[in-house]
């Protein structure tokens, strides 16, 4: 099932968290710390769980380097 994104809720979501390329440790435990949050948090909205994966890969993709 694919879920609607709300432009205008995304981008809320996104100003809020600013989600970029993680290049060191402090950006990383930001990213670790925001994704956690949105993780405990129940019935998330399609927007925040995109915002959530998308950390997610940033993350995974830093601690893989």
């Amino acid at each position: 099932m694919t879920l609607t994104i709300n432009p205008e809720n995304y981008g809320k979501l996104s100003s809020k968290y600013l989600p970029k390329v993680i290049s060191n440790e402090a950006e990383n435990e930001r990213a670790l710390n925001i994704a956690e949050t949105l993780s405990n948090k129940h019935d998330l909205t399609p927007e925040e769980e995109q915002i959530l994966d998308l950390l997610v890969t940033l993350i995974e993709n830093f601690e893989g380097k």
